[in-house]
């Protein structure tokens, strides 16, 4: 069996943030919809204080989000979890994806006890659709996070202890 590659690109992952927007998950009852945006990008430091989050973190613009979604995608963490959901008959099968940021500086920041700092890692949760729906998956959501759960770049697949990225840790 071939390994299932693809070439993200900005401007395809920026099309598919906001195809994803408000999306209904397919993942299970009581997911909330589609976020990477609305949640994620150009809230301001009062729109972040004010979230239940400890800490809360958001990219300053689409353009950013998109750049840090298409490295983590095309990074071979994100190529294996990009394999995985295209190999899943069962619609609604979600994998968290945690990456490095590309190497020229994206613009996010977080508020952590009212105070911002340059993030290094991005987390996209990432949701299989049916066959034949659109690109065959959406970006549930897409952050940048202070660290790597499990100290390196890797996937996993949400609610279960399997972890394919070959990490012996679970998050």
């Amino acid at each position: 069996m071939s390994f299932i590659r693809h070439q993200f690109d900005d401007a395809g992952v920026r099309a598919l943030l906001i195809r994803s927007e408000g999306r209904v998950s397919p993942h299970g009852p009581g997911t909330k919809a589609g976020h990477a945006g609305g949640r994620h990008v150009a809230i301001t430091r009062q729109g972040l204080n004010d979230r239940d989050l400890n800490p809360a973190t958001a990219f300053l613009t689409l353009a950013d989000q998109a750049r840090a979604a298409t490295a983590a995608l095309n990074h071979h963490q994100g190529q294996g979890a990009y394999d995985f959901l295209m190999r899943q008959a069962r619609t609604g099968r979600r994998v968290i994806l945690e990456a490095a940021m590309p190497t020229t500086p994206v613009r996010c920041g977080t508020v952590h006890r009212n105070w911002t700092q340059p993030m290094a890692v991005v987390c996209l949760i990432l949701d299989r659709l049916a066959q034949g729906d659109g690109d065959g998956f959406h970006i549930h959501t897409c952050y940048p996070v202070l660290e790597y759960r499990v100290g390196c770049p890797s996937w996993w697949v949400e609610g279960t202890f399997q972890f394919p990225s070959g990490n012996a840790r679970r998050p």
